[in-house]
């Protein structure tokens, strides 16, 4: 870039960044016209919404604020200096439009500091200067800012600002959405937490119980989101209302109703693991309502009533499954109760029904339903253990580390309640058949 270009100061520019009020408004309509030269080029006023501020404006620098000034080189439209403004002790700018132009082209002067090649590095280290002077002038002049960063995103900001631009909301709603994208960033804070947990791991055993309470927490919040909001009931519940569990019912309940609000209110940043997590923990629970509880009966270590039988012993019954071997007697501890069997060793408990006799045991049971059986049994891409996989495979790579995108959630949901809006058809309908097929043959032994 040669020195002409690097002194334009149309290649220095901004935006105002604001919550919707009449205040804020009347500021915007005077920006319009505003011509800070000689230290800056256009600062355009855009209204925002929570979750835009969420991905654009660092965390420490939302609290107490309604309105920022983004600072950046129109060549460099992904590196920002952000600082609020006005801060909450000099909102009283925001009545007189000429006296909030007056405050901001003196903040400009001293953010551009007189370097015409300006970077917003150059605007930070301006701003510490002009704080530590501590100099008094004899005219009105603006207090220095307190809170101000450097930040770097991936997109251009304009980019950043597109989707969420058109939507508007009212007062409960703003709320509403504040409370999503703080949940979201949450889980994300959880997952870098769980992911440093994980590389210190020492076991198996460790690893899956942070694993555990990760989803856990992740259900905790999908649950708490979803309490907010009006219910959206997913067809598939009320095909399977009287063999699903009353678990499985809320699980998936909470996974449509916040993936439902998220793609119509929030930015395709919102993690998506707050509702995919409901999905797969659906089907995990049902996988244990069902074949696993069929082995448990056929072995003597559950009632028909699905309560584990007390007294004994807790001996082993092992089962193959891949290169480990599988106790579904295990007990979770200081309990009769059984442990939950997950996602993962289920698949490879499957995938050897040939060689540990799961086949043996199943096959009488679903005798008089070929197709279910062979889906049980099927070792190829339309079988039950590699469905099964495909699930694992969404969660471990989308979810467990990194966020969840829309369009991964979408792929879960087909797979796992919806294809082609037939839920007898998803592999969750295709298990709750197996469940009331398996419970039907155990009454009439």
């Amino acid at each position: 870039m040669n020195a002409k270009q690097t002194s334009n100061p149309q290649n220095r520019i901004g935006l105002w960044l604001y919550f919707e009020n009449a205040l804020h408004e009347q500021v915007s309509a005077y920006l319009r016209n505003w011509q800070p030269s000689p230290y800056w080029g256009r600062i355009q006023g855009v209204r925002v919404s929570p979750s835009v501020v969420s991905r654009i404006i660092p965390r420490e620098l939302q609290e107490g604020a309604e309105s920022w000034l983004v600072l950046y080189r129109a060549s460099l439209p992904q590196e920002l200096l952000v600082l609020p403004f006005p801060e909450s002790d000099n909102a009283s700018i925001l009545n007189a439009p000429n006296t909030f132009g007056n405050h901001l082209s003196a903040l400009l002067e001293y953010v551009h500091g007189g370097n015409h090649n300006w970077y917003p590095y150059n605007g930070f280290r301006n701003l510490i200067g002009y704080i530590n002077r501590k100099k008094t002038y004899p005219f009105p002049h603006p207090s220095p800012p307190l809170r101000f960063q450097v930040v770097r995103h991936y997109k251009p900001v304009e980019e950043l600002l597109k989707k969420p631009e058109l939507r508007y909301y009212n007062e409960d709603q703003r709320e509403t959405v504040t409370l999503f994208t703080r949940a979201s960033q949450s889980i994300q804070q959880n997952r870098d937490k769980l992911l440093t947990s994980l590389l210190t791991a020492s076991n198996e055993e460790q690893i899956q119980e942070l694993l555990e309470n990760f989803e856990t927490t992740l259900l905790e919040e999908g649950g708490r989101l979803c309490d907010l909001i009006d219910k959206e009931i997913p067809s598939i519940i009320r095909v399977f209302e009287s063999v699903m569990d009353d678990e499985t019912k809320t699980f998936l309940i909470s996974a449509e109703t916040v993936a439902h609000f998220a793609r119509k209110q929030l930015s395709d940043d919102f993690d998506f693991s707050l509702c995919g997590c409901g999905l797969w923990k659906a089907v995990e629970r049902e996988l244990n309502s069902s074949i696993i509880w069929h082995l448990r009966l056929a072995k003597g270590i559950v009632g028909k009533d699905r309560k584990p039988i007390v007294g004994g012993l807790h001996a082993a019954v092992n089962y193959e499954a891949g290169s480990k071997t599988l106790n579904i007697n295990r007990r979770e501890r200081g309990s009769t109760e059984f442990e939950g069997i997950t996602l993962g060793d289920i698949k490879y408990l499957l995938r050897s029904v040939r060689d540990n006799h799961i086949a043996e045991e199943i096959t009488p049971a679903l005798a008089t339903k070929p197709k279910l059986l062979q889906f049980v049994l099927e070792p190829s891409e339309s079988g039950l253990a590699h469905l099964i996989g495909q699930v694992a495979n969404i969660r471990n790579g989308h979810a467990h580390i990194k966020a969840m995108k829309e369009e991964s959630y979408q792929y879960l949901r087909s797979l796992v309640i919806e294809p082609n809006d037939k839920a007898t058809e998803s592999l969750l309908g295709k298990i709750l058949e197996m469940k009331q097929d398996l419970a039907d043959y155990w009454n009439s032994q």
